[in-house]
């Protein structure tokens, strides 16, 4: 009985495994150009640009959040199919690609949700550290980790089983994906730090102006001046209307 039923797993292993080929050749055809157009879609990062972006920043996102779904069936169809030829590392190579793509999905999702409301209401804070609450930073901090190291396991394992140049670019591909997604951060907290700067010299000449007339609102104070300017250009023209006479 033992040997009759691994007979029957070892034909049922060789009937899905066209099956499995094909899903990942499908998926991996979709998956990844599907990806590469979110990327290049991508409207500007900061937080006036995420703002004035509008709809256009959730559906680059939700395309690459599709991307990623169809590319971690990828992973499992490619290990399923060659699990003999893969061996013992071949389990925790894809095992950490797969959790790493599985925690991008979810770091893209917030991304692509919560950044268009901080953006409208705070868009200082907008891919910047101060904007780092804890729910967020346990789905982001241990995704910017998983993410190029499971790639970067997987490029070794397709290296030494004769796929170099798919390991390759996974590998690489995935390491500049994710430095290029921290610069984000230095850039923005930049731009919000001159943004700031561009706001203090107003700020600071309005409180000046509200020092001289602390009592009155703004529109009282301007009305104030105009007056006080009226009455000046007519003292001094009395003089002038004076000699005329």
């Amino acid at each position: 009985m033992t040997i009759m039923a691994r007979i029957r797993d070892e034909r049922a292993a060789d009937d899905a495994l066209p099956s499995l080929l094909s899903v990942a050749r499908m998926t991996a055809f979709v998956g990844g150009p599907l990806f590469l157009v979110g990327v290049v879609l991508h409207p500007a990062r900061d937080g006036i640009g995420v703002h004035a972006a509008g709809a256009m920043y959730g559906i680059t996102h939700a395309l690459q959040a599709f991307s990623l779904l169809l590319q971690a069936v990828c992973l499992v169809s490619v290990y399923a199919a060659g699990v003999p030829r893969f061996g013992r590392r071949g389990l925790s190579a894809f095992f950490s690609a797969l959790v790493g793509t599985l925690l991008w999905f979810g770091l893209i999702a917030i991304d692509g949700s919560r950044n268009p409301v901080v953006a409208r209401y705070a868009h200082a804070l907008v891919h910047t550290p101060a904007d780092f609450e804890p729910g967020v930073a346990m789905i982001i901090l241990p995704a910017l980790v998983l993410f190029p190291i499971g790639y970067v396991l997987l490029a070794r394992l397709l290296v030494g089983v004769g796929a170099k140049w798919p390991g390759l670019l996974l590998g690489v591909g995935a390491v500049l994906y994710v430095l290029g997604g921290l610069c984000i951060f230095a850039l923005c907290s930049g731009a919000s730090a001159s943004s700031r700067s561009a706001r203090t010299l107003p700020s600071s000449r309005r409180s000046r102006s509200r020092a001289r007339c602390p009592t009155r609102s703004a529109s009282c104070c301007s009305a104030a001046r105009v007056w006080r300017s009226a009455r000046r250009r007519r003292h001094d023209s009395a003089p002038a209307s004076r000699e005329a006479r």
